[in-house]
This record gives C-alpha cells, structure tokens and sequence, in this order.
C-alpha cells in the first residue's frame, strides 16, 4: 500500500485512480518546481 492510498476513506477510491493514472504517466520524468514568491 503507498502512503496515497491512505487518503483514499478520505477522498474516495476514483480519487486516488486518477491520481495513480496521472503518476504512472509522469513515471521516468522529471518535475521542477518552481516557486516565485519574493522573499
């Protein structure tokens, strides 16, 4: 079990479908992120 699949009481089954779809997806890849706020 991942630790996402804890929230899934919290948010539903479907949630964390579409969750895991969107990861298997980004699987390999790189994401930065960026934050622009001014200090």
């Amino acid at each position: 079990m991942s630790r996402l699949d804890e929230y899934e009481r919290i948010v539903g089954r479907h949630v964390i479908e579409d969750l895991h779809r969107v990861a298997m997806r980004l699987e390999g890849k790189s994401v930065t992120h960026v934050n622009s706020t001014a200090i």
